[in-house]
């Protein structure tokens, strides 16, 4: 059978013969009317044995009679409805069909059967969740188990100084401060590795999110807790389907860094704005801060990685990791762009609500 197009006759074996991939052309009656090389190895047949036959027999050795019923009903629907369709099976291998209307006006002269053979894939991304799986129960656990040790090494440190406190000396005294300092960072780390691993297993339950309302509610929590004399400014922020509660955090981090980068700066200011691109929304929240070169980006949204140390600017680094990570739940992205000495603007994407 052929398809005339623009005056050009062209046989679908020709093309498949140039194009490759697993492929039969089936008419209405779901008789194979052309395949490629690669779908008649994949089903053992010969191009005698399939085309000019019905798909359903031509393919009975390689499906079962359970997923050729799959099959068959997704091909039908592709003729009846003219769009095309899909589906996964397990056919024995992890295999994605899909189903292409050919259209002459209003009519479907045929159907397109293309199969994916998707083992690999779906193997790979059960072993990366499962990985994911591990090393959060491996991160909560950890993070638990380290608690008890370091709340004895508070309690008695904080025993000694109380208790010798008229016998420790100076030196004593600064050690143990150090000891104590230390341990309370500790503590710090181990709460942000639980969030962290928290949010990973957190459900979604996106719904329509005023963005605005949040950000400015963000700001006022951050005030209320800081004596930061930064200029804020928030721009209009487009609605966003999305987790209520995770973008708070998004925002609290986000906010709260942009005011602590630019706090020795004489003038601070934060300005938080959005633009739509493409099918995104791309919200960015800028500050006139200390910046940094942006060759060691690639280490911010990692676990506990800092460009300054916590005698510059407080924090644990676990901040832009767990942004990074709610951001990514939410089918977006992150990104950073900086100068030295000429501010940081941070940025994350959210699909645009259809």
């Amino acid at each position: 059978m052929d398809q005339t197009t623009t005056g050009a006759t062209i046989s679908f074996q020709q093309v498949f013969d140039i194009l490759p991939g697993q492929y039969i052309v089936l008419d209405a009656d779901h008789v194979i009317i052309a395949a490629s090389d690669g779908y008649l190895n994949t089903i053992s047949k010969n191009r005698e044995e399939a085309t000019g036959h019905n798909m359903a027999d031509a393919c009975a050795t390689y499906f079962t009679i359970t997923e050729l019923h799959v099959i068959i009903e997704s091909i039908t629907q592709a003729f009846q409805n003219k769009v095309a369709t899909s589906t996964q099976l397990q056919a024995p291998k992890f295999i994605n069909v899909l189903n292409t209307p050919l259209l002459n006006g209003e009519d479907v002269i045929a159907v397109i059967h293309k199969i994916d053979n998707i083992t690999q894939q779906v193997q790979l991304e059960d072993k990366v969740l499962h990985l994911n799986k591990e090393l959060q129960a491996f991160s909560y656990s950890v993070s638990h188990d380290l608690r008890a040790p370091l709340r004895a090494v508070l309690g008695f440190s904080r025993m000694l100084e109380e208790d010798f406190k008229d016998t420790l000396g100076t030196e004593g005294k600064r050690l143990l401060g150090t000891v104590c300092a230390n341990a309370t960072r500790m503590g710090e780390l181990i709460d942000g590795l639980l969030v962290f691993s928290r949010t990973g297993r957190k459900e979604l339950k996106p719904r329509s999110v005023d963005m605005n309302a949040i950000a400015e509610a963000v700001l006022k929590e951050i005030t209320k807790e800081t004596n930061s004399n930064a200029k804020v400014t928030i721009e209009y922020l487009p609605m966003a389907t999305s987790e209520p509660l995770l973008i708070s955090q998004v925002f609290t981090c986000l906010i709260s860094n942009a005011i602590k980068f630019s706090s020795k700066k004489e003038h601070p200011a934060v300005h938080i704005t959005s633009s739509i691109i493409a099918d995104e929304i791309v919200y960015s929240v800028a500050d006139n801060g200390v910046g940094f070169n942006m060759r060691y980006a690639d280490k911010l949204f990692g676990t506990f990685q800092r460009l300054h140390t916590s005698d510059e600017f407080e924090g644990t680094g676990i901040g832009l990791a767990i942004v990074q990570r709610i951001i990514n739940m939410h089918g977006g992205s992150t990104w950073i762009e900086s100068e030295p000495d000429k501010g940081t603007t941070t940025y994350f994407s959210l699909p645009l609500s259809k």
